[in-house]
């Protein structure tokens, strides 16, 4: 065995030591791909190549902010065509045609879209587990089918915007659920924000003229349905995203969706047939623009922005649906409506804020590492950390 010299330099060894602080405040415009620095150090003692200093940044991590910003813009915009989706509904029964068909055709519609091009494309997106099975036939069943269907009985006996308020009621339902199972504390807060967002809907769906409200309520009940139903389909979704990308489930629920109300669409075919080209052009623009192309937004957007932060831009489906519902429709707003509609968005907001800070904590992404060999430089992409 060869001893060491008496005197010679000891070969310094690789050593990392990783610090990793707590980010002191959240930022909703902090990009999913943040920071990931590696700081590389040589001693300047040692002999040779050492003695240099560097500074290397995880190209794949990079902050870049640019996407970061176009995710968000990009999920407004999906937000803005999920906004259409009522008042497409509404032009669409004009032409007689009835809520149950109407959401029949645009599941089949999107799913005989989808699925050929998947097949041709992403075949491995097919992919799925037996265990699975039970929550895809729940999730495509109720939380698709009959969710979509409570949602256009609501815009078809209410308003587009009654509608859209009701069914963004659900993080509601989800932080009471959340409080009731999962032994979630309610904070002042999140009991302010349950206030202002019963408050607003009490005005938006006129509780204050009883004429108003017996006119609306079957309308008012089937938009509270949606909710709930969107609850499951929250739950379900969160599930499975962990397993499963999100054209995935969007095929499987549309799939399952149309598979369930299939019988509609089979008992109708003599109606069917009879529809004039303006009510075809409406149910496809309903299958293929607030369903699908706002989907793949949305889903592309996911790509830069984390969907727990993502969701809160989601508010912006009821106001345009208000909005748009007032100018292209004529649906008329009435004075305490207005305020009520600000009143909901807010504590909606407030509510997604409090799960965003409950269930998805940010750690700073700032790593030194520290090396006294340089030889191991190369090797720093074994400190990478992904978020």
């Amino acid at each position: 065995m060869c001893r060491r010299r008496a005197g010679a330099k000891k070969e310094p060894s690789a050593q990392r030591i990783q610090i990793l602080p707590a980010r002191p405040k959240q930022n909703l415009f902090i990009p999913a791909n943040a920071w990931l620095l590696h700081i590389s150090y040589q001693s300047k003692k040692t002999a040779g190549p050492y003695g240099k200093l560097y500074l290397v940044v995880d190209d794949r991590t990079q902050v870049d902010f640019e996407k970061g910003v176009q995710g968000y813009f990009l999920i407004a915009a999906a937000s803005l065509l999920w906004g259409t989706m009522g008042i497409l509904a509404k032009l669409s029964y004009s032409y007689g045609i009835s809520p149950e068909t109407l959401i029949a055709l645009r599941l089949v519609i999107s799913f005989f879209t989808l699925f050929p091009a998947l097949a041709i494309f992403k075949r491995n997106l097919f992919q799925g587990s037996r265990r699975d099975v039970p929550y895809f036939l729940v999730f495509g069943v109720f939380a698709v089918a009959l969710q979509r269907m409570s949602y256009f009985y609501a815009v078809d006996l209410a308003t587009a915007t009654i509608a859209a308020i009701l069914f963004y009621t659900y993080p509601i339902f989800v932080t009471l659920l959340a409080s009731f199972f999962l032994r979630e504390k309610l904070r002042p807060r999140t009991g302010l924000a349950i206030i202002l967002t019963f408050s607003g809907v009490t005005l938006v769906v006129k509780i204050y003229d009883p004429s108003a409200l017996n006119t609306n309520l079957a309308g008012i009940i089937f938009g509270l349905l949606s909710s709930l139903f969107f609850v499951l389909y929250f739950m379900i979704a969160k599930n499975l995203r962990n397993r499963y990308p999100t054209w995935t489930l969007i095929l499987y629920g549309d799939g399952i969706g149309a598979l369930t109300l299939s019988p509609i669409v089979f008992l109708s075919v003599s109606t069917i047939v009879k529809f004039p080209v303006q009510l075809w052009l409406l149910v496809f623009t309903i299958a293929w623009i607030p369903s699908l192309l706002a989907y793949a937004l949305y889903s592309y957007a996911l790509k830069h922005v984390k969907a727990s932060k993502g969701s809160i831009l989601s508010v912006l489906e009821p106001l345009s649906a208000a909005v748009l519902s007032a100018v292209i429709i004529r649906e008329g707003l009435q004075s305490l409506q207005v305020p009520g509609i600000a009143l909901a968005l807010i504590g909606v907001m407030l509510l997604l804020e409090q799960r965003l800070h409950r269930s998805s904590p940010i750690n700073l992404n700032i790593q030194a590492s520290f090396f006294t060999n340089s030889s191991k430089l190369g090797d720093a992409s074994d400190a990478r950390r992904r978020e």
